[in-house]
């Protein structure tokens, strides 16, 4: 009889990376141990995204496992240890934005973990965020007796750390890394020619944009692409990558005035569709990890725009020693790329070597039946969680506010400049204009 392992994460959010993690941690544990069951838990239930597979609400993981005993609870990749929420756009679960309750993938599955022994361990998440001394509390209290506990860089460890300062904690590379020994290159130029037939492999950019790319950091790109199109000869992809990060509104609206040879997507990707396209690229510039980390897997250049200031972007590319490839500011684009295309590919050896050791850990922790030791504070807990939430929900509401003022402000600034405009086109105004230059003014 094989082991049936429950893995946590993002799988019912259309993202590109945390899609993919399912597939990697699947396939790396059927390598190394005979699997009965890979039971997949989101935040909400449904049918994971280009997958003939449901992924499970936490909110379930403990009947399921009343049904069916979990030999062990896997959390992450992806940034999961943190206590905010957020919306999200999940068009296949809802027509509208909805409150995306993270949390719960990692406090749910630790409390299921204490009361029932089962081995829980940590498949190199992110932490994205500062601990309150309160959080820290409580994550000590949930993940103080998990039996592996890993992160994806040292950001995150450092934040970790901070509540579990008595335990060891390894940094892991992003297991998306290791992709590209899943999922050959010279298997998804097929795929490639499918879906772009007009494009040749390893002869064009990949470049990608999100939301938080201001008009200003728009504008910079486009000139840097359209010098990247006359002085190296690369053909332009502009490609969405992260379906739930607006990527898809925000090219819609960069699409003006882009040179009529530039190549832009205009069709839904699936995750595995995205892989053949960034994997044949000769270089990569945007702001998804994911579509950095893989392009680094397939040996493809890479120039990240951290305009989202994510610690996980400087992270990664820290550890590929590519620290200098991540640019916080637009204006430094054009001469980071002409560094990083002058660079070979990131040389991955090392970090390919971590992942396969971290994944011989957890299927070694299995393969031990060992079980941790209780040591839970479910007193404790309750108040830590407590104050958590209070604190969550003020600052909700200071941000609520600082929206609603910002509105008012901007409304009202748009007033003053359409009745400053309609001053200027009246009539009285054109009239007394000879008595303005008489007195010096406009």
């Amino acid at each position: 009889m094989g082991y049936r392992i429950a893995q946590v994460g993002s799988f019912d959010v259309e993202n590109y990376g945390d899609l993919l993690f399912s597939d990697v941690f699947e396939a790396q544990m059927r390598k190394r141990l005979d699997i009965d069951e890979i039971v997949f838990f989101s935040a909400d239930t449904c049918r994971i995204p280009n997958r003939d597979v449901m992924t499970h609400s936490v909110q379930e993981m403990e009947a399921l496992h009343c049904q069916k005993p979990f030999d062990a609870v896997v959390i992450g990749g992806g940034d999961l240890i943190h206590f905010g929420r957020m919306m999200i756009l999940r068009p296949f679960i809802a027509p509208d934005e909805q409150l995306y309750d993270a949390p719960s993938m990692w406090i749910i599955p630790a409390l299921v973990c204490e009361r029932y022994g089962i081995p829980l361990m940590l498949n190199a998440p992110g932490v994205p965020a500062v601990f309150t001394d309160n959080e820290k509390r409580a994550v000590r209290n949930l993940l103080g007796e998990a039996m592996y506990l890993s992160v994806r860089d040292a950001n995150a460890r450092k934040e970790l750390a901070a509540a579990l300062s008595d335990r060891e904690i390894s940094v892991v590379p992003d297991t998306v890394l290791s992709i590209s020994t899943l999922f050959p290159k010279e298997e998804l130029k097929t795929k490639l020619h499918e879906i772009y037939p007009q494009l040749k492999a390893g002869n064009y950019l990949l470049a990608q944009i999100n939301y938080k790319f201001t008009e200003e950091d728009i504008r910079i790109l486009k000139e840097t692409l359209m010098e990247i199109r006359q002085n190296t000869g690369l053909d332009i992809l502009i490609q969405p990558i992260g379906y739930s990060m607006g990527d898809t509104e925000a090219i819609e609206a960069m699409k003006k005035d882009l040179p009529a040879d530039f190549i832009v997507c205009d069709r839904h990707l699936s995750q595995y569709d995205l892989l053949a396209v960034i994997a044949n690229a000769a270089f990569y510039i945007g702001s998804s990890l994911h579509g950095a980390i893989t392009s680094a897997s397939y040996g493809v250049r890479v120039l990240v725009c951290n305009v989202n200031h994510y610690n996980k972007s400087s992270g990664f590319l820290s550890l590929l020693n590519r620290a200098e490839a991540c640019v916080a500011d637009m204006h430094d684009l054009k001469e980071a790329f002409k560094a990083q295309y002058a660079e070979q590919p990131a040389d991955i050896t090392e970090q390919l070597a971590l992942i396969r050791a971290h994944f011989d850990h957890m299927a070694d922790v299995i393969q031990s039946g060992r079980k941790p030791q209780p040591g839970f504070d479910p007193h404790a807990l309750s108040e830590q969680l407590f104050w958590s939430s209070n604190c969550e929900h003020a600052q909700a509401a200071v941000i609520m506010r600082q929206d609603a003022e910002i509105r008012a402000l901007t409304k009202e600034r748009d007033e003053y400049r359409q009745a400053y405009e309609q001053t200027l086109q009246s009539t009285s105004w054109k009239i007394t204009a000879p008595l303005r230059k008489l007195k010096g003014g406009k």
